[in-house]
């Protein structure tokens, strides 16, 4: 699912020239609505390509422990402030980052993708450390 996700979002990462490096995940099986799953991962790939500079690389990585499926998005991109990352996953909220190439940003893509998570059983958290400097999306799913 993740290799067809990131071949989805091409149209975005071949513009800015950016790529995605993906882990070796090896197998891992978590039971959920694909369609659901797809767009959780689809947004979060796109929102990393949205918010990092031409010809950059966001990393991506699955790792089972515990239980759970720990799927990792980063980004060398914009970052995000304290506030920005108090505010991000709620609909409509008008954060202080702007993408780094004009792309339009729809302001409610990251709450229903916390939604999509938290209907599965799991979570979806950002971590940053500041503008400038990056963001980790980290989606926590329980295995099958």
């Amino acid at each position: 699912l993740l290799k067809e996700c990131v071949e989805n979002v091409e149209f975005r990462t071949e513009r800015k020239q950016q790529r995605v490096d993906m882990a070796d995940m090896g197998a891992i099986t978590l039971n959920g609505d694909r369609e659901l799953l797809r767009q959780l991962f689809e947004a979060l790939l796109s929102n990393a390509s949205k918010f990092s500079p031409k010809g950059s690389t966001i990393e991506l990585e699955a790792k089972a422990a515990d239980g759970y499926c720990a799927v990792i998005v980063r980004d060398p991109g914009a970052g995000l402030s304290a506030t920005d990352l108090d505010l991000l996953f709620q609909r409509y909220a008008l954060l202080g980052s702007r993408s780094t190439d004009g792309e339009s940003q729809a302001r409610s893509t990251l709450a229903r993708a916390k939604r999509w998570a938290e209907v599965h059983g799991g979570t979806l958290e950002a971590t940053s450390e500041g503008p400038g400097t990056g963001s980790t999306f980290t989606v926590s799913l329980p295995l099958a």
